[in-house]
């Protein structure tokens, strides 16, 4: 059977959805012997509130997928859609709320291209406004793995001056052109890394827009095991600061999957003295010992929150500036 004749055949039934509990249960219809995608949308703002490649499926097992977690920030009605080889082959809309559920992102746009979450950690978690470390009026701000543009709206909202971004991946790279006022925007499509030239990024089946993509050199462990990889370039931080003439920074914010040791290392420790202002970085492995040894040694101030030691937030403001 090809992927024509899956298009003409019921392939998936929802059997049942619990609004209350924010579930759906399902199964296969028809042996197929390829992996399905499942993406859930808030059907008024087009953003993704979950997405996953289930695998293959087997007849005769009933299966669920639950995504309660963001259940207060729905509109109202989620659209949920199979996919089969990037081919829908079930669309249908269902009623979470029965009363509009206004809220802070009920008034945003977009078409079912853009992951919900990147925008939950910005703009409900404010993971990038702690210790009294914040985006200000007129800040020079650079963003290092802008992703889907979610911090470049923070920093825009905040007034920002101007906002130099990096981003390796060119999926997020169009995500950002299409949806991001660029006005006092200037894009860099490279991922950080200790050399000039060419590297992969390894991105996770699930999403090609994901926050979790890093580049191979990365000294990151996690458990994503699904994976492609993509050919990008690669610029040092000397060389992204010399090519943008970024003579100072007020906010750096970096989340880059583990390439933030490329950043803050002795190489860059005198630009990092002397021109940055205030520091907001997600860390992933070990190595953030190293660099609040580095922060501190510099006259940085700086705060950590962490869950579990090898991921969290490093805040860090210039006691010199």
């Amino acid at each position: 059977m090809n992927q024509y004749d899956y298009l003409s055949k019921k392939i998936i039934e929802i059997f049942n959805f619990d609004k209350n509990e924010c579930i759906l249960h399902y199964n296969l219809c028809e042996k197929i012997d390829s992996k399905l995608k499942i993406i859930i949308a808030d059907s008024r703002n087009g953003f993704i509130i979950h997405q996953e490649v289930l695998g293959v499926l087997q007849l005769n097992i009933n299966y669920y997928t639950n995504f309660a977690i963001f259940k207060q920030y729905i509109h109202q009605d989620i659209l949920v859609v199979f996919q089969l080889n990037g081919d829908c082959i079930f669309s249908e809309t269902f009623r979470v709320h029965d009363e509009p559920n206004f809220n802070a992102y009920s008034n945003f746009k977009f078409n079912y291209d853009v992951d919900f979450f990147s925008y939950f950690e910005i703009f409900e978690k404010k993971m990038y406004n702690n210790f009294s470390i914040d985006v200000e009026e007129d800040d020079i701000v650079v963003d290092i793995g802008s992703n889907v543009g979610a911090f470049i709206k923070y920093a825009n909202d905040k007034k920002a001056k101007i906002i130099y971004s990096c981003e390796p991946n060119p999926a997020c790279i169009k995500i950002i052109q299409k949806y991001h006022d660029l006005n006092n925007v200037i894009l860099n499509n490279y991922a950080i890394s200790d050399k000039n030239g060419l590297s992969e990024l390894e991105i996770p089946f699930d999403s090609d827009t994901s926050g979790c993509s890093k580049i191979t050199e990365a000294n990151i462990k996690n458990s994503l095991t699904d994976i492609k990889t993509i050919s990008i370039e690669t610029i040092t931080f000397k060389n992204f600061i010399e090519k943008n003439n970024i003579s100072k920074i007020d906010y750096l914010k970096v989340d880059c999957e583990g390439g933030e040791c490329f950043i803050f290392n002795y190489e860059n420790i005198n630009f990092l003295r002397e021109n940055v202002k205030k520091i907001v970085l997600e860390f992933h492995n070990e190595s953030k010992n190293e660099i609040i040894e580095l922060l501190r040694s510099i006259n940085y101030s700086v705060d950590i929150v962490s869950a579990n030691g090898k991921t969290g937030m490093i805040y860090a403001k210039n006691k010199n500036l």
